[in-house]
């Protein structure tokens, strides 16, 4: 523990000797001329001296040496050495003497020197560290030591360094593996050992293993498709064998009916399902009638059946199809005159006649053709296509008409396309004051493709998605009554439009026809102004949670920062209150507890908590305000 500080008091008169002292207390009378200074020896007897002929009251220069045999306390906040050297014979310099010392006031102590920039050595409470603000290097041959051991030199780490996060190092040239097996996936075999005569499969993903002969016979490696797998075999079915094979006396293949004597295949032969058939077996003749039916279309050739084989017709008026429900066989089925049509001319022409259809290689109807209330078309199966116009040589008008109402006798209804080849217009007309209506029931949704690509979708939800841009007017109107391009339903001087004398690249929200916010196209934003900067508002600002506002107004060529309720004004940096402006008129800086070592400027101020005092930052040190 270091020894309690010399303690300076006065004596209480001019240039008496106090009357007493305890030990490591001085004292000084104030009569300069004859300024004296006291203290106590060891025998209890207060001894002096007198100031002026050693070192003025008020300070002063020694030009001589000075010698303090006892302890020296100096209680100012600077010490300045002009020396060139300091030489002090003590093994251990204490800094941030108190006599509580905590780590919160050992917190931001070290040492600086001061170059182009402080060099320091600073320890933190956070970290619980010293912190070197500078390079650490090392004189060669010397290396990085932790409770005695080694663990960082120039070359090489510490032996005691056994575990490690590092992801890559150099090239490997000696040394030997004890680690845990690398596996495939990072280039090794993920194996601690391999048998002899094994091989080296994967029969799993990124998994290797020894695949043993064992030793006991000969045998050859099998791939297995069915399983993708890899095994010793000592014998192979037929369905392994390549299609030429040279066999060694005594090989057996194994297989029904097949196998190998002194370097002969020998076959089966036979009509059983486990024997082959012989190239003259009469099974294979060609004028053996089959009796099983097998014979397959694919079978015969083509134009190899005649109409002569095919089954006689019973009678007259007779057709071949099928009129029963569902698939089956060719059925007769009884015609008259019209089924005829199909292959009588005569019968054709009678037939065209009673449907009005005139003769020509694509049929077309003339006159009027009178339909029923409701026309089903199509089948149950296949795509339904009703062509107008599909047989047209020129450039003509195709068109269908509705007509609904006794009012538009034309049409009420139209859907067409006009003349003009494949640049025509595809139109859809209403006749009516009444809506034209595109309705999807149900879930349905509503689309519009342009280029065979959604342009429009309207989902069952109401919900518009456009596949592009949606290009709408700039608006229209003058100041005070605006109607923007995007307006509110029922609101059209309330939106989105490009207003002003440039509105080009600018966009605008009006409300109740008057411009209120403006971007342009700097993407500078205005609140009643023209913006000029990146957020230019005109008129009075406020920020609010509710309870607490903040106004930040212009009046009178000033600008007003500041709380409209009963609540202090807060600064703050690094998410830390720094300064706070009172409902009293009185202003609080956040308190530190030493000098703020880095970052500082002239003119800094910040209240000390240890001295009690408001210190500001001249350029070079910190120095009391009072």
């Amino acid at each position: 523990m270091p020894k309690p500080p010399i303690q300076l008091k006065r004596s209480g008169t001019a240039s008496a000797t106090p009357a007493a002292l305890e030990h490591g207390e001085l004292a000084i009378n104030y009569n300069v001329a004859d300024g004296k200074l006291f203290w106590k020896d060891s025998s209890n007897v207060i001894q002096s001296f007198a100031l002026a002929s050693y070192l003025p009251a008020s300070g002063g220069t020694i030009t001589g040496s000075l010698t303090v045999q006892g302890d020296l306390t100096v209680q100012g906040d600077v010490v300045t050495l002009t020396t060139s050297t300091v030489v002090v014979e003590d093994k251990n310099i204490e800094l941030g003497y108190t006599y509580t010392p905590t780590d919160t006031t050992a917190d931001g102590g070290g040492i600086t020197l001061l170059g182009s920039t402080s060099k320091t050595i600073i320890w933190y409470d956070a970290t619980d560290s010293w912190t070197f603000n500078q390079n650490v290097e090392l004189t060669s041959g010397f290396s990085y030591r932790i409770n005695g051991t080694s663990v960082l030199n120039a070359t090489t780490l510490g032996s005691g360094v056994t575990s490690s996060s590092l992801t890559s190092v150099g090239t490997v040239t000696t040394g030997v593996w004890s680690a845990t097996a690398i596996g495939p996936t990072k280039g090794g075999t993920g194996l601690t050992s391999v048998p002899q005569g094994s091989v080296l499969v994967a029969n799993s993903a990124n998994t290797i293993s020894a695949l043993d002969g064992g030793g006991s016979a000969d045998a050859v490696l099998v791939y297995t498709a069915s399983t993708d797998s890899v095994s010793w075999a000592t014998t192979l079915d037929a369905a392994r064998l390549p299609l030429a094979t040279t066999l060694a006396v005594g090989g057996v293949i194994v297989g029904t009916g097949l196998g190998v004597s002194s370097g002969t295949v020998s076959v089966t032969y036979g009509t059983s399902s486990t024997s082959a058939c012989r190239g003259d077996d009469s099974r294979l003749s060609d004028t053996r009638t089959p009796t099983d039916g097998s014979v397959t279309t694919a079978k015969i050739a083509n134009d190899a059946v005649t109409y002569a084989k095919l089954q006689n017709v019973s009678a007259t008026d007779r057709i071949l199809g099928r009129s029963s429900v569902g698939s089956g066989d060719v059925e007769e089925i009884p015609c008259g005159s019209f089924g005829r049509s199909l292959i009588s001319s005569a019968d054709a022409a009678a037939a065209r006649t009673t449907l009005s259809v005139q003769p020509t290689a694509s049929p077309a109807f003339t006159g009027t053709v009178s339909l029923p209330s409701t026309v089903n078309m199509g089948s149950a199966t296949g795509n339904v296509i009703f062509n107008l116009g599909a047989g047209a040589t020129e450039n003509r008008f195709a068109v269908v008409d509705f007509i609904g109402d006794s009012t538009y006798t034309d049409f009420g209804l139209r859907v067409g396309r006009t003349n003009e080849g494949e640049n025509g217009a595809s139109v859809i007309t209403h006749l009516g004051t009444g809506e034209l209506q595109v309705t999807a029931l149900h879930a349905g949704s509503i689309v519009v493709r342009t280029n065979n690509t959604i342009a429009l979708s309207i989902s069952s939800a109401q919900v518009s998605t456009f596949g592009g841009q949606l290009l709408v007017t700039a608006g229209s109107g003058s100041s005070g009554s605006y109607k923007p391009g995007i307006a509110v339903s029922g609101d059209d001087d309330t939106g989105i439009a490009q207003v002003g004398a440039s509105p080009a690249n600018t966009l605008s929200i009006v409300t109740n026809g008057s411009e209120r916010v403006r971007v342009d196209a700097s993407g500078n934003v205005g609140i009643g102004a023209a913006p000029s900067t990146k957020l230019h508002i005109n008129g009075q600002t406020r920020v609010t949670d509710g309870t607490t506002n903040i106004d930040f107004v212009g009046a009178s060529g000033a600008g007003f920062i500041g709380t409209q309720t009963n609540h202090p004004l807060v600064l703050r940096s690094n998410d830390t209150e720094r300064m706070r402006l009172k409902t009293t008129g009185s202003v609080r800086f956040l308190p530190l507890s030493a000098d703020p070592a880095s970052g500082n400027e002239a003119g800094d101020v910040y209240y000390n908590s240890s001295t009690n005092k408001l210190r500001v930052y001249n350029g070079t040190s910190w120095v009391d305000l009072h």
